[in-house]
């Protein structure tokens, strides 16, 4: 079994006053459909240097939850956990996977800019994969990335063609990064039931993305 950091949304509790890190439990299953045990790292820049520098991990998981600050959300310390991992994984060459927001930061750490939708969130839709597959995907994000605004380090992998007033919209679902063992999707595997081929899929690419 591989042992892979996992980000988590963070959650404001205001009846009790108290700023919550919190992990969707599906993901725990879908890792171990993977092979691989989930372990829930803290949004805190201290407690995370010390988890990165004493456990021996295979593999980072970047997760939905909390738009960046840059784009309106109020969740500062979850920004300083993905920009600490995606640092730490360039600089040792570990597989890294972003889903949603996790995708997000990866965008924008390699200059991408996202831009704002209406209409997407809590929808299904149709993607395409590079080799011309077509199958549909869930949507929990009001940001977007448009094909124009990739990041050139960035291999568009799954593309959507978002309907607009002014015609289609071409946005990205998926990317990789050729130089390091970095991917990115913009739905939600561990919210699916995982019976069909697509999804079935999706755990051979984690358990293949995180052997190497």
């Amino acid at each position: 079994m591989k042992t892979i950091l996992v980000t988590q949304r963070v959650d404001m509790i205001e009846s009790y006053g108290e700023r919550r890190d919190a992990l969707d439990q599906n993901w725990v299953k879908f890792l171990a459909l993977a092979e691989c045990v989930a372990l829930p790292v803290p949004n805190n820049e201290t407690a995370l240097k010390h988890i990165i520098n004493t456990v021996r991990f295979d593999g980072i998981l970047l997760s939905g939850g909390n738009s960046s600050t840059e784009y309106g959300g109020n969740a500062p310390e979850r920004d300083a956990t993905d920009e600490l991992l995606i640092k730490y994984a360039e600089e040792n060459h570990i597989p890294l996977i972003g889903v949603c927001r996790g995708f997000q930061s990866l965008i924008t750490h390699y200059g991408g800019r996202l831009t704002k939708i209406k209409g997407h969130a809590g929808t299904r839709h149709k993607a395409t994969t590079s080799d011309g597959k077509s199958f549909t995907v869930n949507s929990y994000h009001n940001l977007a990335l448009l094909m124009e605004n990739l990041p050139e380090c960035l291999e568009a992998t799954i593309t959507a063609t978002n309907e607009t007033k002014s015609g289609g919209v071409i946005s990205v679902e998926g990317a990789c990064l050729n130089t390091l063992p970095f991917i990115g999707i913009m739905f939600h595997p561990e919210r699916e039931k995982c019976n069909d081929g697509f999804d079935s899929g999706l755990i051979s690419i984690f358990k293949k993305h995180y052997s190497v």
